[in-house]
């Protein structure tokens, strides 16, 4: 499994990207097949950001991005690149807004809308607190806590990115579903000095990445064990991130997690992204999830 290091790998840079002269942008990307043969969403999602990042790096913008919400159009493939095309909708001295669509093969895959703004003084300043919750040394990865729970032995797999699971509790028995699921996350870079020589803006794109993992997740905890057990068929419809603080990919942040709702095959969660007790984004995203039959 890749490391991060090969995360950062695949975005591009400025000397990638082409733009016409009515300001559309073209930038072709490749992948990581993290997921067995399955193109993983966040990859699609922080990519797109990434481009309509390299179209304000293109124009010497000094705007920010603070929104994305991408749609899930069509199934990828880790195994081909895609060509982002970027395209200005709004482009004002205070927010500029842009549509990204993500081709594969020729065919559209994801669309998104993205958002940004040029800094400016608060008017108001308030956050949800940060829950108490035990320090990631303390507390078992996501693998080793099924593995305790299933009593099956299996390999301990090196990902890009780390979790501790601050509520294992939700793994055992189901909850209502006013609770909320947590754990800690970071990169797992070979060299942290490599971590923090990256811009903000790189930065936020990581963690547009690192959002879609295991956020679906909070589905499970009003559902019994079994549910949970069982063979289903999981993927993202939509994906939302909005930042409102910066974020650095080598140090623990913690995904405050929950769901409102599930019904007819869908469902709704909704995170809390804190790192040193500040909350630096919000996020929300809906997944279909069906059984799947057997043979």
């Amino acid at each position: 499994m890749p490391k991060a290091e090969e995360v950062v790998r695949i975005y591009g840079q400025e000397q990638d990207f082409q733009m016409n002269d009515d300001l559309e942008g073209h930038v072709t990307l490749h992948s990581l097949d993290l997921f067995n043969g399955h193109l993983f969403g966040g990859q699609v999602f922080s990519q797109a950001m990434n481009a309509c990042q390299l179209w304000l790096s293109h124009q010497k913008s000094t705007l920010k991005i603070h929104m994305n919400h991408g749609v899930f159009l069509k199934a990828g493939t880790p195994y081909e690149p895609l060509e982002y095309k970027v395209t200005p909708l709004g482009l004002g001295r205070t927010f500029q807004r842009f549509q990204v669509q993500a081709y594969q093969k020729g065919s559209l895959i994801f669309q998104s809308m993205v958002s940004a703004q040029r800094p400016e003084e608060p008017y108001i300043q308030h956050q949800q607190k940060m829950p108490n919750a035990p320090l990631p040394e303390t507390l078992m990865t996501d693998e080793e806590l099924k593995r305790k729970i299933t009593g099956q032995d299996g390999p301990q797999s090196e990902r890009p990115i780390q979790i501790r699971v601050a509520t294992p509790e939700n793994y055992l028995k189901a909850y209502p579903a006013e609770s909320h699921h947590g754990f800690w996350f970071r990169y797992a870079f070979n060299d942290e000095s490599a971590a923090e020589a990256l811009r903000p803006e790189q930065q936020r794109v990581l963690l547009a990445y690192a959002s879609d993992y295991g956020f679906l997740g909070g589905l499970f905890v009003p559902q019994d064990i079994s549910i949970r057990q069982s063979s289903y068929f999981l993927t993202s419809l939509d994906h939302s991130l909005w930042y409102y603080g910066d974020y650095k990919s080598h140090e623990w942040a913690y995904f405050e997690i929950e769901s409102p709702v599930a019904d007819h095959g869908r469902g709704s969660v909704y995170g809390r992204i804190y790192q040193q007790g500040t909350l630096v984004a919000v996020a929300s995203q809906e997944g279909l999830l069906r059984r799947r039959e057997k043979i």
